[in-house]
């Protein structure tokens, strides 16, 4: 409880360096670019009974609504992909993080297992851990079930924050303060999903990902992801799981389907069922979904939803077949946005078998999706003539280039490349802002970004992105990167494709002196409206609630923007 409290403490203070009290052994690998085996079939709007009007009204919809922030999306119906948009510098091809949309992905594991009557989900959860189940535990988590697991009413407060200062997270879980009577009141809290991992452990002598790959992953011809593990070698299995967007739609299909996929039974109808039923209600801020076995069910819709914080999301809707599979950058947790009230309008209802071909709309919707993507710019002899020619007339005026500029804020020292929502989320925390330059190679512009045990080499597009990696501690990311301005203001856009996440680095001089703004997105708006939730979640300890009901909501709105909207003074070196 110590280091929860310390954790907590070094979190919240922008001037020191954030040091990890765990440090864990397993780290994002490299994402490994290759096709999707065995692709989805193809097919138009029309032929599947939906009119491509209605989707590019959807989409268009989508584009104009501020508080979305759209990555990518695929519309199924039948099993057929009919629409497949990437917005921005996402790639459909490159994995995504799912975050707690793999929730559902561990109740798929369940229900096998169940379906091979191995598993009782009216069993304690002390049966399967022997080295915790003395007698004082056994009396204690006697109603603490598999299945009040599996719909989030165990009542522990040992949750995601907390697993960050310990590395016992089965004896956390165990040891923890259970406040509401099981079975009873829906308290999200994946640390539920790491239990429910644990336990397939136990029963099939196999992690999860060993589990599923025969039962799951290899039926569908699924290859290219990966479930990050805690220290126990066990699946995080609340999140942690990356996949190309494709293949996470195969998942969703096959719960679609209710459970067979080429006319071959992978779970059984009932688990679907089941699983995608109402089990609890969930309070109004969650959303318009209840809760079934680590599915969301729709309170009015016929409708069952993979969820992860930020719109990752895959939302089939039984009666009409048709499936929507997300990733995005939301200010949101849950299912806060109008995403869903926005696809509820066009999807929820009634379509026929088959319409009428129509070409020329179906040629308006495959321009708009392509118009959406900064991947899609035509490459004629021009476009790979104009970047060398506009290099070489912004270079020319480029007062920075050559120049670096040392960091000299006391607050520098939280300060680092990777957004912090994604140093918090992987574990991974800068050393602290050293410095930034700008030079020249082979007719490219890089940003080099200098923190005290790193350096980085961002290659910049001159007002247009282009791809890139860079390497945090181990952890590589595909980003794309871009500069624009060129005088008393610059600022630098970096999108981590296979996150969530995107960085602004802000270079501005006044009064002949360089400051540095930070900005991430998702950022200080989604901040802003979880502090009370954030708080609450973490005070379900009563030894941290002392300190935490301490600490005015506005003044830990004040710390988070420090921390997530740094401005640092820059010292031109000379």
């Amino acid at each position: 409880m110590k280091n929860s409290i310390t954790m907590f403490k070094n979190l919240f203070d922008a001037d020191s360096v954030m040091v990890p009290l765990i440090s864990l052994k397993d780290h994002k690998p490299q994402f490994k670019e290759g096709r999707v085996t065995a692709p989805l079939e193809r097919s138009t709007p029309e032929a599947q009974g939906v009119g491509s009007d209605v989707i590019l009204n959807y989409l268009k919809e989508l584009k104009e609504e501020k508080s979305i922030n759209m990555h990518n999306i695929l519309i199924l119906k039948n099993g057929k992909i009919i629409s497949e948009t990437a917005f921005g510098n996402s790639d459909l091809s490159v994995w995504k993080m799912t975050f707690s949309a793999c929730k559902s992905v561990v109740s798929l594991a369940i229900g096998m297992l169940v379906d091979e009557g191995k598993l009782d989900i009216n069993a304690p959860i002390c049966d399967f851990f022997p080295e915790y189940a003395n007698p004082v535990y056994k009396i204690k988590l006697h109603d603490i079930t598999v299945k009040t697991l599996l719909t989030m009413t165990t009542g522990s407060s040992f949750n995601e924050f907390l697993c960050m200062s310990t590395n016992a997270w089965e004896q956390a879980f165990f040891k923890s303060a259970f406040s509401l009577k099981p079975g009873c009141t829906f308290n999200y809290n994946s640390l539920n999903t790491y239990m429910l991992s644990a336990i397939i452990k136990k029963v099939s002598g196999q992690t999860l990902t060993e589990y599923l790959k025969p039962r799951l992953f290899e039926p569908l011809e699924i290859t290219n992801y990966y479930f990050e593990k805690s220290n126990s070698d066990t699946e995080k299995g609340g999140w942690g799981l990356y996949i190309i967007p494709e293949d996470f739609a195969k998942i969703g299909q096959l719960v679609l389907n209710k459970g067979l996929w080429n006319a071959k039974r992978i779970i059984s109808e009932e688990w679907i069922n089941e699983a995608t039923s109402i089990q609890i209600a969930t309070p109004k801020q969650f959303g318009k979904y209840d809760y079934g076995y680590h599915f969301w069910s729709g309170r009015q819709t016929n409708s069952f939803l993979f969820n992860g914080m930020f719109g990752q999301n895959i939302l089939g809707y039984k009666d009409s077949g048709i499936l929507i599979v997300t990733n995005a950058g939301n200010d949101e947790l849950f299912q806060q946005s109008k995403f869903f009230e926005i696809t509820d309008k066009y999807f929820s209802g009634k379509f026929q078998k088959a319409l009428p071909k129509n070409n020329v709309a179906n040629r308006s919707l495959l321009k708009y999706s392509a118009h959406l993507s900064n991947g899609n710019v035509k490459k004629t002899f021009f476009y790979y003539l104009f970047p060398y020619r506009k290099y070489n007339l912004y270079i020319k005026n480029f007062e920075l280039l050559n120049k670096e500029l040392i960091a000299s804020s006391k607050n520098a020292a939280s300060v680092g490349l990777l957004p912090k929502l994604l140093q918090i989320i992987q574990n991974n925390y800068s050393k602290g802002l050293l410095s930034v330059s700008f030079y020249s190679k082979g007719k490219r512009l890089f940003l080099k970004y200098c923190e005290t045990d790193a350096q980085f080499a961002i290659p910049l597009g001159i007002g247009e992105f282009i791809r890139g990696e860079i390497d945090y501690h181990g952890e590589k990311y595909l980003i794309s990167s871009k500069i624009e301005g060129n005088s008393d203001i610059i600022t630098i856009y970096i999108d981590f494709i296979e996150t969530f996440s995107s960085r602004q680095i802000i270079i501005c001089k006044q009064d002949g002196a360089y400051k540095l703004l930070q900005k991430e997105s998702p950022g200080m708006l989604l901040i802003r409206e979880s502090v009370a939730l954030f708080k609450n979640s973490i005070s379900k300890n009563r030894i941290i609630e002392a300190a935490v009901n301490k600490i005015n909501d506005d003044f830990l709105i004040y710390k988070c923007e420090q921390i997530f909207e740094p401005l640092i003074e820059l010292s031109d070196k000379k």
